[in-house]
């Protein structure tokens, strides 16, 4: 399923670079569930955090790429990458703020999303 999504992602886009990475849905599902483990949240919670928070960002990205009754890859591939920055400063802000008994398990979560 996994490379179905992947593949449609590069269809769709007419890129071969896309990816949820450069996209910035990786980002916000990152993001929404950084933001669930600092208030205590954890467990099976935390897929539907991600969930969320990917839905999120996706929508973020249409929203953003949608220009003049069309959407074009190239546009939608570039208001992925302004995402993704954007998201990448949320997490290191949420990461620099959070105290040491949670940072552990954040930064735990975020290697295992990276592989």
């Amino acid at each position: 399923m996994l490379a179905i999504a992947g593949a449609l992602m590069q269809i769709l886009l007419c890129n071969p670079l896309a990816d949820p990475y450069i996209l910035g849905i990786s980002g916000g599902a990152a993001v929404v569930v950084l933001v669930g483990m600092t208030l205590g949240i954890t467990g099976i919670w935390v897929d539907g955090l991600a969930f969320v928070g990917a839905l999120i960002s996706t929508i973020l990205v249409f929203f953003i790429g949608f220009g003049r009754n069309y959407v074009a890859g190239d546009r939608l591939l570039l208001s992925g990458v302004v995402i993704a920055a954007g998201w990448g400063a949320i997490i290191s802000l949420i990461l620099s703020l959070t105290p040491d008994i949670t940072l552990r398990s954040m930064l735990f979560w975020q290697a295992v999303l990276r592989l």
